[in-house]
């Protein structure tokens, strides 16, 4: 049904505003040797910091947090917004409108019109929806790790691509002035396969699996909470359960998933510091992690499992929300 992808849609909207200075941070704390400066958040950061110069930024989580509010303000918490706020929208609305519609499918063919699939379907109507979304998941965020690293680090970047951008007075040295700047450039520099395409592969390794432990544990919990009270419908759970249902599906999907999304973070931002790539692959950018030790594929997990529950309670009770008024709606019209 439509109504899938519109309540998608909107769940993934008011997600994103949630989450985004934490993800500034995690891209800060997992490679400080590299573009440190312009993370969408805290996370991002901390999964890049070191990565190009050997150097650490921030100690951790709240010193990378506090560390970007300091030196360039709140906003910068929020930098880089735009192309993952529509991206993300777009991919919530793919993700929830492919999900339920194949749930509708493998409930025709139950057993019984009230007969409810049994969870391995939900868990693989979720890796389908993962495989789906990374077509657009996979670009939205190079651009945007991309637009993130590229202010702090200006040594590291070759001065045939540097663009000088004046603001308020001062100048700022950036390779990309936007997302569409971005994309333009890195497909006229890297091409489309190397360049746009890099990480697709990483990226559904990633994201295949993790949105079945998504949907999967999310419906598990529902099924639990209506069997616990002898409730007959997911639309008379509460909403302050959805949000716990929907927060622990995101943080146990993430959990599931980090290691992978260490990796693909690496390989993405991979080649705009030097003009030269580090990595030849993204099995060899794996092989290259595991040299720094186990402890390099959890950087800046914190930032992220902070972002995970908030974000996916707002998203799945938004999602839940319009369905259950649609589902009113019908009933009433009818």
């Amino acid at each position: 049904m439509s109504i899938d992808f519109v309540a998608g849609w909107c769940g993934g909207a008011a997600g994103m505003a949630v989450g985004q200075p934490f993800d500034t941070v995690k891209v800060g704390l997992r490679g400080s040797h590299v573009y440190m400066h312009n993370t969408s958040s805290s996370q991002a950061r901390l999964q890049t910091d070191g990565l190009l110069d050997g150097k650490k930024t921030y100690r951790g989580a709240y010193h990378c947090f506090s560390h970007i509010v300091k030196h360039e303000g709140p906003r910068a918490l929020f930098k880089g917004m735009a192309a993952p706020l529509l991206g993300m929208a777009a991919l919530n609305s793919l993700v929830f409108g492919v999900h339920g519609n194949l749930m509708i499918v493998f409930q025709a063919r139950a057993d019984g019109p009230d007969t409810t699939p049994g969870l391995k379907y939900s868990f693989i109507s979720g890796c389908v929806a993962g495989f789906v979304q990374t077509v657009i998941s996979s670009t939205t965020e190079l651009i945007k790790l991309r637009l993130q690293f590229q202010k702090d680090r200006t040594d590291l970047i070759p001065r045939s691509l540097h663009h000088h951008h004046h603001s308020k007075g001062h100048t700022e040295t950036r390779v990309y002035s936007g997302p569409w700047d971005a994309a333009r450039k890195i497909y006229q520099r890297e091409g489309l396969l190397r360049g746009i395409g890099r990480g697709y592969w990483v990226t559904c390794l990633r994201d295949v699996p993790a949105f079945g432990f998504y949907f999967g544990t999310y419906d598990y919990m529902c099924r639990w909470r209506l069997r616990q009270k002898g409730l007959g419908h997911i639309d008379e759970l509460s909403p302050g359960f959805i949000c716990v249902a929907g927060g622990m599906g995101g943080t146990i999907s993430w959990i599931s998933s980090y290691p992978v999304d260490v990796v693909k973070s690496r390989y993405q931002i991979d080649g705009m510091g030097s003009g030269t790539y580090r990595y030849s692959s993204g099995v060899d950018c794996f092989r290259q992690t595991s040299r720094e030790g186990w402890r390099a594929f959890f950087a800046g997990l914190s930032p992220t499992l902070c972002r995970a529950f908030p974000v996916n309670a707002v998203t799945f009770v938004t999602v839940a929300v319009i369905l259950r008024e649609w589902r009113k709606f019908r009933s009433n019209g009818s």
